[in-house]
């Protein structure tokens, strides 16, 4: 995300620190898939502040949730929703969905250059 092309894009990361933000990537996606909580414990929340990481309004425990401009939008969906922490901290981002598909492409793009993880 930081070397993409597209300056709108990069100037979301540009307060960001890329060690720092390696670091979290890494440490969240290890234990959204099943892996030790290391991102959890470093930020020094429990493992429950995962049980209402967004997934589908439809099926989320949170479909009461009124849509509020404080809410992360749902990509599948178009509803809006998420776990309060979760939208604090990226309120200072333009979460919109053209910004959500890029970083989803960088997302793609690391997970296919990495040889230890099986394309299922």
């Amino acid at each position: 995300v930081y070397n993409d092309e597209e300056e709108w894009f990069r100037s979301i990361f540009a307060n960001s620190k890329k060690e720092e933000a390696i670091q979290n990537q890494y440490e969240f996606f290890v234990e959204r898939m099943g892996g030790p909580a290391l991102y959890s414990e470093r930020k020094g929340w429990g493992t429950s502040y995962f049980i209402y990481f967004h997934y589908c309004i439809l099926e989320s425990p949170l479909s009461g949730l009124a849509k509020a401009e404080s809410s992360i939008p749902c990509f599948c969906c178009d509803a809006l929703a998420g776990d309060p922490a979760l939208i604090g901290r990226h309120r200072p981002f333009p979460v919109t969905h053209q910004a959500a598909e890029r970083w989803l492409h960088h997302m793609e793009k690391a997970l296919e250059s990495t040889p230890y993880i099986d394309a299922d």
